[in-house]
């Protein structure tokens, strides 16, 4: 018989407690599809709504990223006194992209819209 080694880690996982981030409330298209949200909201929460429909309702509820013009672009880089170098590595992006963007011969996508909003408003540190 062979002796059984004891394992140091526990026989079952503990639950790891939720971290509560700081959500940006979202901003919705109007009060009434706000309320209408909030109620499809409820009934995903119960159960009562499958996930596909929720989604749906997030896409007519909720308002689109801001629209970002190449001059906001290139305010919102030098307000950080940044090249385009730099502030492509910031974004995950590519300096020909920032130089597309900032010349107008490409508009931001909607993910990069939202992720030029979050440097925005909380700078380059929050990106880190």
């Amino acid at each position: 018989m062979t002796p059984t080694r004891k394992s140091s880690k526990p026989a079952t996982k503990a639950a790891r407690p939720r971290t509560s981030a700081k959500k940006t409330p979202r901003r919705y298209k109007s009060a009434v599809f706000e309320a209408l949200h909030r109620s499809a909201s409820a009934l995903h929460d119960v159960g009562a709504m499958d996930p596909q429909t929720m989604r749906n309702f997030d896409m007519a509820c909720i308002e689109p990223p801001d629209d970002w013009d190449k001059k906001k672009i290139q305010r919102l880089r030098h307000r950080f006194s940044m090249s385009q170098p730099v502030f492509a590595a910031y974004l995950n992006s590519t300096p020909s992209t920032i130089a597309q963007w900032e010349s107008g011969a490409k508009r931001p996508s909607n993910i990069a819209a939202k992720l030029l909003q979050v440097f925005a408003k909380h700078g380059p540190e929050f990106l880190r």
